[in-house]
């Protein structure tokens, strides 16, 4: 279904590299597993760096760095984080819907993460390939899940207990006390309906306690990275000549 235009693998070979010098000439403590106790052992800080790793390390920090720095898109403003609703998680949640949609992926609505998932803001400017890894550095996969209407009102209850998520294709207005109205592509939910939700597969094997996942019907596994579907949507933007702008539309109004 999903076809990958990215190859990770020797980013990922250069990442490794990259993390493996940090922890040999940068740190003071590591950790050392004894039996079942797990403890902390200084270096000594006046342990040299060995110049030949070093040489042999060089030529690919230089090659990480200069793709870690690759312009993705530029930003028209600073993205950041909010509940019920935010430019970064409507940007981020409506960004994974629309490469989704592009590769034919059938769903009803998104919830492509917590808002614990997002790691950081956007600046406004340049974003890299870098700032990609750090707003996303899980290698979480989304999947699609499908829901009875029951469980479509369950997973809305803990959206507007958390005080808002990352959404996209769903409308919700609750106050305090109750859910107002739930509204689905612009339709009021239908009783008779299975709803197809695009999520990931952290969040649908239980990860941060959203219960409604558990009760999935079906489940479809896309083997798209959540983080491949924000740099792939990004660099389209950037090649149509169209700057991030994401505006606050209302999706999720909670009063109090």
């Amino acid at each position: 279904m999903y076809k990958m235009i990215f190859n990770y693998r020797p980013l990922k070979k250069l990442l490794f590299i990259s993390i493996l010098s940090v922890l040999l000439f940068s740190c003071n403590t590591v950790l050392v597993k004894s039996s079942n106790n797990i403890t902390q052992t200084k270096i000594d800080s006046n342990v040299k760096a060995d110049e030949s790793i070093l040489k042999y390390y060089a030529p690919y920090k230089r090659s990480l760095d200069s793709q870690m720095s690759s312009v993705l898109v530029y930003s028209s403003v600073e993205l950041t984080k909010g509940q019920p609703e935010s430019s970064l998680s409507n940007l981020f949640s409506d960004a994974i819907a629309n490469t989704c949609r592009n590769h034919k992926v059938i769903f009803d609505f998104a919830l492509p993460t917590t808002n614990g998932g997002i790691r950081t803001n956007l600046p406004k400017g340049p974003i890299t390939l870098r700032t990609a890894f750090e707003l996303m550095p899980f290698e979480n996969e989304l999947v699609v899940l499908y829901l009875n209407t029951s469980s479509v009102k369950s997973l809305v209850k803990f959206i507007v207990e958390k005080g808002g998520q990352p959404v996209s294709g769903i409308r919700i207005e609750a106050n305090k006390d109750s859910i107002i109205n739930i509204s689905i592509n612009n339709q009021s939910l239908d009783p008779s309906k299975t709803y197809r939700v695009l999520t990931s597969d952290y969040l649908a094997n239980g990860g941060d306690g959203i219960l409604a996942f558990k009760e999935a019907v079906k489940r479809d596994n896309l083997n798209i990275k959540v983080r491949d579907a924000i740099i792939e949507y990004m660099k389209a933007e950037h090649s149509a000549g169209r700057t991030l702008n994401p505006t606050l539309d209302g999706r999720i109004k909670i009063e109090q």
